[in-house]
């Protein structure tokens, strides 16, 4: 890592977090060569590991280096996870990016099942089969979740809940 290379040692990057890619704007130029060339990636290594049910997770780590010399500038690290939290059944991803030149950056997403998730649960639920199949399948309604198809039926009051 070289500090005389950037404009700022590790800027805060909020929620930005880049797996690849050079944040220019904190590059002044190269502090050997004296060029402000683009600058490439060297010694990219990639590990992904899958763990149990939905758990992933992928980091990258690579060196920005001068095209011209070949001068190291910094090192870049990724990470990407996602787990499941078991007590709201949502998917959490959590990436993370910390680099000398592109600098720090956080980002927590929480992925809530959707009502397409939900589907092959309504179709189930609609089988002859299964008791109670009416308050089955109104659990399962999430909101007013409607494509732009079903509200052109329901203005026609022909709803074909089939194509749900």
């Amino acid at each position: 890592m070289c500090v005389e290379c950037l404009v700022e040692l590790c800027p805060d990057r909020a929620a930005t977090c880049l797996e690849e890619g050079t944040y220019l704007h904190n590059y002044k130029g190269c502090k050997q060569c004296g060029l402000r060339d683009m600058l490439i990636a060297r010694d990219r290594k990639h590990v992904a590991q899958e763990g149990e049910l939905d758990e992933f997770e992928e980091t990258i780590e690579f060196e920005h280096s001068c095209p011209n010399c070949s001068h190291v500038v910094s090192t870049h690290f990724y990470s990407f996870a996602v787990s499941l939290q078991e007590q709201t059944n949502e998917l959490v991803q959590d990436y993370q990016m910390q680099c000398h030149l592109c600098g720090k950056g956080t980002h927590v997403v929480k992925v809530v099942p959707t009502v397409e998730s939900n589907l092959s649960t309504a179709a189930k639920a609609r089988d002859p089969k299964t008791p109670n199949q009416d308050a089955l399948f109104a659990s399962l309604r999430m909101g007013p979740v409607v494509s732009t198809s079903h509200v052109a039926a329901a203005e026609n009051d022909a709803v074909d809940e089939s194509e749900w």
